[in-house]
């Protein structure tokens, strides 16, 4: 590796690709960027720097730091638009580091430079050089700390190693993924350099200059005892403290659990590459690698081993979404694929300069431009609009909205990334509604939560069935408002169509599609769901259908909308919508458990109850009999939904659901009515028949039976 890595002359045209690959991707971030807060962790994250708080496991102390010394030093108009720009310019810099990175292998000036953009354009760095993260940040040491690997195994210079082990705890503790990069060069260092590498004198003096960027960490409990308003942990103990940087919480979250598992992992990440890259490049990355293996088996080790370390550090520590839904947890190893596409893009170039040799020198110029701008080019124009939240105001709003529909003093129970967190920066950093009481699940615990409800109305921002048989929720607009379990059922009061308007990008097709977006859209509806269940089930339904549209593969709310089309009356869809959901994510308990309940209700006859509840039971029967006998489908259909909340397992209930909803021409609702019957009872041939002529007369209510 030490022959095939030559030095590689700088010049004046280096400086100047460097200036231009500065300055394009600076421009086109700035132009691209978030101009609010952002969802997911970008609330917490900006609080965090503005405050010197804690943020969640591992804490992140450099981000933190730098944070908070950008924002006295660049302070933008609002303090989550600073957050932002510093996410790209970190992001800027790093494309540079890769030009830097591609020379040292070395590759030519002109395929380093495209290289670079197309992974600056790529779709999820652009993504994360628009928004407060802290990814941009930790891939530039990360790549640091490459470019200091190279310099090692090339020139073997001890002021090289030095200056890698203090990078090295700094990148530590920006991003635990710097293990990615450290395990790559113990890796490569034991085959090229192992006995300088491993001298006992030299380990020791390395793990000196690594101990600065570790301290760091030491500054977490600190700040964790000034009370910050983020305190993540609350970590002022030594086992606190442990548990905390070690990521104990998230260490349980880990998903694959048999070789089966690797594998969808595996095939998922490989699938992704077109994705981010395009088709061409994706090819191009694979040809490379061939031609690394072959030809210069060094740099296969560099490229394709980075990738392949990240991504066997991602698949045993990740949690679902950090292997299905977030693809910046693979940038890491992306630098690596970067190597492997600049040999195969190097290698077309040096193919085509004899097939050019007569040609004019212009023409063998555009020749090799048109080659390498090609696929920065295909990046930019199907990329920008996926990346571009310039106009992008979701969780801003969302989360405004939320907080300010709230009555005085009330206490909230913040939960979800997406929601907790916006609306931590909203009422810290921007003063918005101080009386209300905002509980941070997750950092607060909640068992030590005493509300006298008689002076403060307790809420929460999400809804799902908690598991305390002494509270149920009350819909109030974006959030939910906590009683006892044996309040009656109010009303939804909130007017939904101010809060439509009141959230801007709500129904705009422009809006990027990432995840965490679409999370708010999800949630949104299905709130929106949850306060028509009584007042209007056919909105209801609809805006769960929404909901499931948005959110086909996030699990948890096809899951938490099973309960709704429960309540609906509507065991098929239930059932459809957590299958859906065990299909997402097969390790997925709480669906299995509640497949399973399903399951036990749909075998819940009338012959099962008690005499008293058999007696209502029978008394609700009749009083839908007689509703739809005079043509009153809405008071048959709340008295059936009452039959079926007390006998789930009686087909004859939802084949007159089916019934009562085709007379109010809801023919949607009724098909879903009939097979519930059917689910219940596959040998229900009234249900069966009444669905066959639902099928074939749509608009002839008057065909169907009922029983």
């Amino acid at each position: 590796m030490k022959n095939s890595l030559p030095i590689v002359t700088w010049n004046r045209d280096d400086a100047i690709a460097i200036g231009v690959l500065f300055a394009f991707t600076l421009t086109l971030y700035r132009a691209t960027v978030c101009p609010v807060l952002y969802a997911g962790d970008s609330g917490e994250l900006i609080t965090a720097a503005a405050t010197l708080g804690v943020p969640h496991p591992p804490g992140y102390p450099v981000y933190t730091y730098l944070g908070y010394l950008w924002l006295k030093v660049m302070p933008f108009e609002n303090v989550a638009f600073s957050m932002n720009m510093l996410s790209a310019a970190c992001g800027a810099t790093s494309v540079v580091l890769i030009y830097s990175l591609l020379r040292r292998l070395p590759v030519e000036r002109l395929i380093a430079f495209g290289v670079s953009l197309i992974f600056g354009l790529g779709l999820s760095f652009w993504d994360q050089a628009t928004v407060a993260r802290v990814y941009t940040l930790s891939l530039l040491t990360t790549i640091g700390l490459l470019i200091l690997t190279i310099d090692w195994i090339r020139e073997g210079r001890s002021i090289t190693l030095d200056r890698f082990a203090w990078l090295a705890g700094f990148s530590i503790a920006t991003h635990y993924y710097a293990v990615i990069p450290l395990t790559l060069f113990l890796v490569v260092a034991l085959i090229y350099r192992r006995a300088e590498s491993f001298k006992p004198q030299r380990i020791a003096h390395s793990l000196i200059r690594i101990l600065p960027g570790l301290a760091t960490f030491l500054t977490i409990p600190l700040r964790s005892f000034t009370d910050p308003p983020i305190d993540w942990g609350n970590v002022e103990t030594p086992a606190a403290f442990w548990d905390f940087i070690s990521r104990k919480i998230y260490r349980e979250r880990v998903w694959v659990q048999n070789p089966y598992d690797v594998m969808a992992v595996w095939s998922h990440q490989l699938r992704q590459l077109p994705t981010e890259f395009g088709w061409i490049a994706a090819l191009l990355i694979g040809a490379g690698l061939w031609l690394a293996i072959k030809r210069h088996r060094p740099l296969a080790l560099m490229g394709g081993g980075l990738w392949v370390i990240n991504l066997l550090f991602l698949t045993f520590q990740g949690a679902y979404h950090d292997l299905f839904s977030w693809h910046r947890n693979m940038l890491v190893g992306s630098v690596g694929l970067m190597m492997s596409l600049a040999l195969a893009l190097q290698a077309i170039h040096a193919r085509l300069i004899p097939l050019t040799r007569d040609w004019p020198t212009l023409s063998q110029q555009a020749i090799g431009i048109s080659i390498v701008l090609i696929l920065p080019m295909r990046n930019l124009f199907v990329n920008y609009s996926k990346s571009d939240k310039s106009q992008n105001y979701l969780a801003y709003d969302f989360n405004r909205s939320l907080l300010q529909s709230l009555p005085s003093n009330a206490v909230l129970i913040g939960r979800s990334d997406n929601v907790l967190f916006g609306l931590v920066y909203l009422q810290k950093i921007e003063g918005l509604r101080p009386d209300v009481m905002l509980v941070q699940e997750g950092i607060y615990p909640l068992a030590q939560l005493v509300v006298d409800t008689k002076k403060r109305s307790l809420f929460v921002s999400h809804y799902n069935e908690m598991k305390n048989n002494s509270v149920s929720y009350q819909p109030y607009g974006l959030a939910a408002k906590i009683v006892a379990a044996d309040s009656p059922r109010q009303p939804e009061t909130s007017d939904w169509s101010l809060i439509e308007r009141s959230i801007r990008n709500l129904h705009d097709r422009h809006l990027p599609d990432d995840y965490d977006s679409r999370e708010l859209l999800i949630h949104y509806h299905f709130m929106n769901a949850m306060g028509h269940l009584d007042t209007d089930p056919a909105h209801a339904y609809q805006a769960l259908l929404t909901s499931n549209r948005i959110g086909h593969d996030n699990e948890v709310y096809l899951y938490n909308s099973s309960y709704l089309y429960q309540h609906l009356g509507l065991l098929h869809r239930a059932r459809q919508v957590l299958m859906a959901s065990l299909d997402l994510n097969w390790h997925y308990d709480s669906a299995v458990q509640e497949l399973a309940k399903l399951r036990f209700k749909a075998q819940l006859t009338a012959a099962q109850l008690s005499p008293e509840a058999r007696r209502d039971f029978e008394q609700q029967v009749s009083l839908a009999k007689k509703a739809l006998a005079r043509a009153k489908p809405a008071a048959a259909i709340r008295s059936l939904r009452n039959a079926g909340r007390l006998a789930p397992g009686e087909a004859m209930i939802y084949n007159n659901l089916g019934v009562a909803f085709i007379q109010e021409k809801q023919f949607d609702f009724a098909k879903e009515a009939l097979l519930s019957a059917l689910l219940v009872d596959p040998h229900y041939t009234v249900a069966s028949e009444n669905l066959q002529r639902l099928e074939t007369f749509t608009s002839t209510p008057s065909i169907v039976s009922r029983r």
